[in-house]
């Protein structure tokens, strides 16, 4: 699955694991949301939203500071991947 484009991962189906915790499936693997990249990067986007809505400087920062922590996390996730997901 080398490649995997990024419109083509944000088709994959979704559906509800046991523990309400939303699950991907890549043929008989289970993708969890904590591991999905693409569910972290939707995170930082909602923060940068938000920090451009903030007008208060400390507010802004920690919204900001919030958006770059969900970048690291969604890199960390894709580095775990069994595949690239293609840019």
């Amino acid at each position: 699955m080398d490649g995997l484009s990024r419109s083509s991962w944000r088709r994959l189906p979704w559906v509800e694991g046991t523990a309400g915790q939303g699950m991907c499936f890549f043929g008989m693997q289970a993708l969890s949301i904590v591991d999905d990249p693409t569910h972290w990067r939707q995170r930082a986007e909602e923060a940068h939203r938000v920090a451009d809505q903030v007008d208060d400087p400390i507010a802004k920062k920690t919204m900001l500071d919030v958006a770059r922590s969900y970048e690291q996390l969604a890199a960390l996730a894709e580095a775990k991947l069994p595949f690239k997901i293609s840019q």
